[in-house]
């Protein structure tokens, strides 16, 4: 598999402009000529009725007025199509978007084995870090590249995502031209997607996949998705314990130890369940607004003024949630404040990469260098639930128990029982 390089990109670029150049000056001169043709035609048909004093009737001389205005009107949309068509496709959109990265630097995020395990304070004993325990630098539909408002599909920008240190991923899963693709546009061929995503992995941290999926609830596609995760991914997939959304509740994702999840990959839907048993069986967890486990929240431009709690009424009760759950925010061409949400204990922002301006001081660039660490970063104690330590099973006093026994009433015969005694 092949992917084109930033100059790679330039190249085309600077090729498919050179060609629309060339083809908008033959079309306009190819038109122009025609249009002068159908003018002097008129002209001269004019000049000859005039001449020998013939007489045009008021009707031909409306419909040769209509004609002529006609040709001046399409002017103007003649040359805006020829410039949509020649200079502002999505084509060369797309080689453009990807040749402005080339004036960016890319900022690295490390990925280190995380903190294992801390001291909790209330058991007064070490307990394992799990994953609702950390910030994970995540990032919204990492193969997008954007020009002049125009969105495209980029193999390129998902290795760059890569590439950056991103270990949790938002990704639409669509089904065009009879194959699945990861993208919104003509997509990207999802086999050669899972290379790029794994030509990254580690067994230092794990990897959060969140699976969109658009083409609707059809088992047999499903089954097609499904397979080509285990074809890529099977060995390194989370285990059978947390199979079929934490089997069903019984082990929630949330809870899943960080050491349990070093160099796997957790499978998320965001719609659960599918009418595929064995695509049900391989998803880790559900991230919704129908799942406490992991709760999704859409990024409003209210948010990006007022932060993460402008429409959160019960602040308090958000935080204590966020220690116990986790929550995923999503963008909505909106750029998300991390450092915001983090105060609040949200584990996952999804930034759009799209707007990210490289090194400069931008909200993007800030949010990305709250991972200069490390692409996981854990929680400060306030913002992570301490279980208390588990009760003390007080032996039960045998003479309390329910076995059976001779009952010895004075001033009876053992062994009878009177009919006034209800015991």
């Amino acid at each position: 598999m092949s992917i084109k390089s930033g100059t790679d990109y330039y190249k085309d670029l600077i090729k498919k402009l050179a060609d629309g150049k060339r083809n908008i000056a033959i079309w306009y001169n190819t038109l122009n000529s025609g249009i002068n043709v159908i003018l002097i035609v008129l002209i001269v048909y004019f000049f000859y009725k005039i001449k020998g004093k013939g007489e045009i009737s008021s009707n031909v001389l409306y419909i040769l007025l209509l004609i002529i205005g006609i040709i001046c009107i399409l002017i103007f949309p003649t040359s805006w199509l020829l410039y949509k068509y020649f200079y502002n496709s999505s084509s060369i959109n797309n080689d453009l978007g990807n040749t402005k990265n080339l004036c960016h630097a890319i900022t690295t995020i490390p990925n280190k084995t995380p903190t294992l395990q801390i001291q909790n304070p209330i058991a007064n004993s070490m307990m394992d870090l799990s994953v609702k325990d950390f910030f994970w630098a995540s990032c919204y539909k990492p193969y997008r590249v954007e020009n002049n408002g125009i969105y495209n599909d980029s193999k390129y920008m998902l290795k760059e995502a890569m590439e950056m240190g991103f270990r949790s991923m938002y990704l639409n899963v669509g089904y065009k031209k009879d194959k699945l693709v990861i993208g919104d546009v003509e997509g990207i061929d999802i086999s050669e997607a899972f290379d790029i995503i794994d030509s990254k992995y580690t067994t230092a941290v794990p990897s959060i996949l969140v699976f969109n999926i658009k083409y609707g609830d059809k088992k047999d596609i499903h089954q097609k998705l499904y397979n080509i995760i285990e074809k890529k991914f099977g060995s390194k997939r989370l285990g059978v314990s947390y199979s079929n959304n934490g089997l069903s509740g019984t082990n929630l994702i949330n809870n899943l130890p960080i050491k349990d999840a070093l160099g796997k990959y957790i499978i998320i839907l965001t719609g659960y369940p599918t009418s595929n048993e064995q695509l049900n069986y391989i998803t880790n967890g559900v991230m919704s607004t129908k799942f406490q486990q992991f709760n999704v929240l859409n990024y409003s431009k209210s948010n990006e003024k007022k932060g993460i709690t402008s429409n959160i009424v019960n602040i308090k009760g958000f935080i204590e949630d966020n220690k116990k759950y986790m929550n995923g925010v999503i963008p909505n061409k909106t750029e998300i404040n991390v450092e915001d949400c983090n105060k609040y204990g949200v584990n996952f922002c999804f930034l759009d990469l799209t707007l990210y301006k490289g090194e400069t001081s931008n909200r993007t660039y800030n949010s990305i260098l709250q991972f200069k660490d490390n692409c996981l970063v854990e929680k400060p104690a306030d913002l992570i639930y301490f279980p208390p330590p588990p009760k003390k099973i007080i032996p039960q006093n045998k003479d309390l128990s329910y076995a059976p026994r001779k009952l010895e009433v004075p001033g009876t015969i053992p062994g009878f029982v009177p009919s006034f005694l209800t015991y």
